[in-house]
């Protein structure tokens, strides 16, 4: 780069560079109940243009958070048990911490912001491929399949992207089973959970027709995100 600022730790790697923008939370929460039955848990936000804001949660142990639907000012979960939450994104009004007299900023070659130690972003420590086992199956609704995971971070419980965490269809005419994630109580085991619709007698079936995460693997980023 000709101008700029970057920087390394002693291991070579990159932790700085003002032309790469550090997304900032711009919200944060926690949801406390249950979604109902037959309804989805909604988190509001301020309308971002074209970019959708990035959702990472912290689950309590036992909980589980699952079915991500997106629209342009809402995210639709489905939960049960309680969990914090972060939305992150590029567009909006970031979180600042602190009076900003002591700090660091960095501006890129068209004087925009893109690093502020004011600002809370996710600083991601792994990518868990979570790889669905084939052949799972069952003729019956209401039934849970669980793997657990290694997050690989020990010490803290870190925050889970949620983007991969969606509904999916395994067959039949609607969508029959919703992918969840929790985490354990010292955050080194994520699980993963595949529940059939309890409304739908289709079950579902891991294979390679209906499963989207056997074609590549539900990628479910590790972060840690400061002030939290």
């Amino acid at each position: 780069m000709s101008i700029g600022f970057q920087s390394w730790n002693e291991n070579g790697v990159l932790q700085l560079d003002s032309t790469l923008v550090a997304t900032p939370v711009i919200q944060s929460g926690r949801v406390t109940s249950d979604t109902p039955v037959g309804a989805e848990t909604v988190i509001y936000h301020e309308p971002h243009g074209s970019a959708l804001p990035l959702l990472f949660i912290r689950p309590d142990p036992g909980t589980f958070v699952g079915g991500l639907i997106q629209f342009h000012d809402q995210l639709w979960v489905t939960n049960r048990g309680g969990f914090d939450y972060m939305l992150l994104s590029l567009q909006g009004t970031p979180q600042l911490f602190g009076d900003g007299n002591v700090g660091l900023r960095l501006w890129d070659a068209n004087g925009v912001m893109t690093y502020s130690s004011q600002w809370r972003h996710a600083r991601i420590a792994n990518i868990v491929p979570a790889f669905i086992p084939g052949g799972w199956y069952t003729p019956q609704p209401g039934i849970t399949r669980q793997i657990s995971l290694g997050t690989g971070v020990s010490g803290y419980r870190p925050w889970l992207g949620m983007q991969d965490v969606s509904y999916a269809s395994f067959g039949g005419q609607y969508p029959s089973a919703m992918w969840a994630i929790g985490l354990s109580a010292d955050g080194t085991q994520m699980h993963v959970q595949a529940r059939s619709a309890d409304t739908f007698d289709t079950g579902f079936v891991f294979d390679s027709q209906g499963s989207q995460f056997l074609a590549r693997p539900m990628l479910v980023p590790v972060a840690a995100i400061p002030y939290t």
